[in-house]
C-alpha cells in the first residue's frame, strides 16, 4: 500500500463522525491520564469500580509497582478522575460510568469498533 493509499483509507474514519464529536474525541485524548483510563478498560477486566482504577492509572502515572504508589497518590488520582477526567471521556462518548453501582465501562460505542 502507498503512502497516498494509506492517507486515503484513513480519512473515511473521518467521514463517518461529525466535527464537533471528533473535537471532543480529540480533546478527551490529548491528556495522558485520560488516555491510561482507556487503555485500563481495554485491557484488564471490566466493569472497574472507581477505586480500582484509580489505583490502576496511578500505577501507569508512575510506571509503578502496587508497592510503589501511596494510599494519598491513589486517592488524589481517584479525586481527579471523579470530577475531571471521566466527565470529560463520558461527555466524548468514549467511557459510560454508572454512579449508582460504581461501575466504569469503555462505551458501547467504542466496544464495537
Amino acid at each position: 500500500m502507498t503512502n497516498s493509499q494509506s492517507i486515503h483509507s484513513d480519512t473515511r474514519l473521518f467521514d463517518t463522525v461529525d466535527a464537533s464529536a471528533l473535537d471532543e474525541r480529540l480533546e478527551a485524548l490529548s491528556h495522558r491520564r485520560r488516555r491510561h483510563v482507556l487503555q485500563c478498560l481495554e485491557e484488564g477486566r471490566t466493569p472497574l469500580t472507581l477505586a480500582e482504577l484509580a489505583n490502576e492509572v496511578a500505577k501507569r502515572d508512575r510506571d509503578a509497582t502496587q508497592s510503589g504508589i501511596s494510599a494519598e497518590e491513589v486517592e488524589k488520582v481517584r479525586v481527579v478522575l471523579y470530577h475531571l477526567h471521566l466527565p470529560k471521556l463520558r461527555d466524548a462518548d468514549l467511557v459510560a460510568y454508572d454512579r449508582e453501582n460504581d461501575s466504569i465501562t469503555l462505551s458501547s460505542e467504542i466496544r464495537r469498533e
